[in-house]
Parts: structure tokens; C-alpha cells; sequence
């Protein structure tokens, strides 16, 4: 079960790495599935060590990489960019869990010491990853305060594609405001629905229209509409 789980591990590195194989990734999902599937049956009735429940978890989430790429609904070169990365990393936790299991050279308390060095390892790299997070997200008062005439110009860029139901919600929401020096621009994407007609009755409220073209294909549909809206936006903040 061992040996499947790591065979299916190469059949998914094989996969995002060589063209050919990424042609027919639906039966490489299918294989490497079943081997998740026969080794989470095996260890779940041999019963669970420590590392055992560690690839367990890991392999749940292998499985989540491999029905992104099965049942794609992103840019397919994207998809296979950010698979790619996502595989890469599996596979080395997974190959360092498969040799640390079943190695018969670290024995006794060298087997702990190392089980505890990778459990802090991944405890500090966590750690480091959250800390980071936090300081980018945490609020920062300012006790200036501005004069209208002060104020930057703000430019609210909304991308719009088949939002019937909330657009107009959306634009009044941000209409309604009192700030002084504020551009609303709305991106239709491409909407085969009333989203176009929706914005134009915002027009007397001085709401900027933008038409929006299919992507070439280069680019993500999204950050297309992201690059449109900032070209378009004419304030010192978008």
C-alpha cells in the first residue's frame, strides 16, 4: 500500500510536469485517487500511528489538488501553474513521511528526535506564515486629519459579469457615501444578461460605463477586467 501511495504520488508529479500527461490528467486523477482511496481504506483497518494520521491528512488534501485539475473551472494555464506548485510540495512532505515511516536506520530516540524537529519545523514556518498575515492585516490609526480639498481622489473600480441581483445594490451602496472626490467605474464583463443596462441607469449619478471584450489568452477573465478598470480610473487611489 506503501509502494501504491507513492506511485500515485509520481503519476501526479508526472502529470503537472509533462505536457502530454496534463492532455490526459482526467485518468491520472482517476489513478492517483484510487491509490489515496486504497491506502486510506488499508491504514484506517491496520490502524493509525502518529505519521500514519499525518498522511492521512496530507493525502486529504492531495485529493482536493487533484479534483481542481480534474474538474477544471479556471484559465487552464493558471490552473496547471498553481497545481503544479501545489503538487511539488505534497510530494516532498509526502516522500520525507513515506521514509521517516518505514526507515530502519533511525531507531529509539533518534526516531523521536527527528519526528520532533519536522513537527517544529512546520510549527515555525506556520507560525512565521501567520505573523506575516497579521501584519499586513492590522488596522493603523491615524490621528491626521484632512481637509477636503486635501483629500485624494478615489476611484471605487467595480468588475461586473451576470450580477443582476446585487449590482444595483452595490452601486447605491457606494453612491451613498459623502466622501468628496469619488469615481465610480463599472466593468461589464462580457454579462449576457441585463448587467449592461443596469449601469446605464446609474449614468445621471455620474457612474462610468466601461464595455468590456472576451480575454485573449493570456490572461485571466478577472484580472483582464482588474487591468481595464485601472487603466480607465483617473484617482490617486483605486
Amino acid at each position: 500500500m506503501i509502494l501504491m501511495l507513492g506511485v500515485g504520488a509520481i503519476i501526479e508529479l508526472l502529470t503537472v510536469h509533462i505536457s502530454l500527461l496534463w492532455k490526459i490528467k482526467l485518468i491520472s486523477a482517476s489513478l492517483v485517487t484510487v491509490s489515496i482511496g486504497m491506502y486510506t481504506g488499508y491504514s484506517v483497518a491496520n490502524g493509525l500511528t502518529s505519521i500514519g494520521l499525518l498522511l492521512l491528512l496530507l493525502n486529504t488534501f492531495r485529493l482536493f489538488n487533484v479534483i481542481k485539475f480534474a474538474r477544471p473551472n479556471i484559465h487552464p494555464h493558471y490552473l496547471r501553474s498553481v497545481t503544479k506548485r501545489s503538487s511539488n510540495i505534497f510530494s516532498i512532505i509526502l516522500f520525507g513521511l513515506l521514509i521517516l515511516q518505514n526507515s530502519n536506520i533511525i531507531l529509539g530516540v533518534a526516531t523521536i528526535s527527528v519526528w520532533a524537529i519536522l513537527l517544529f519545523c512546520i510549527s515555525l514556518a506556520t507560525l512565521a506564515i501567520t505573523a506575516k498575515n497579521l501584519q499586513k492585516t492590522q488596522h493603523h490609526k491615524s490621528n491626521h486629519y484632512f481637509s477636503d480639498k486635501e483629500l485624494p481622489t478615489v476611484t471605487v473600480a467595480i468588475p461586473a459579469r451576470n450580477e443582476t441581483d446585487d449590482l444595483a445594490s452595490c452601486i447605491r451602496t457606494i453612491l451613498a457615501n459623502d466622501y468628496p472626490k469619488l469615481e465610480i467605474l463599472v466593468y461589464d464583463d462580457c454579462s449576457y444578461d441585463r448587467t449592461a443596462e443596469i449601469i446605464r441607469d446609474f449614468a445621471h449619478d455620474g457612474v462610468r460605463f466601461i464595455s468590456g471584450l472576451p480575454p485573449e489568452d493570456r490572461w485571466l477573465a478577472k484580472n483582464k477586467a482588474y487591468d481595464t478598470l485601472y487603466d480607465n480610473a483617473s484617482g490617486e487611489i483605486v
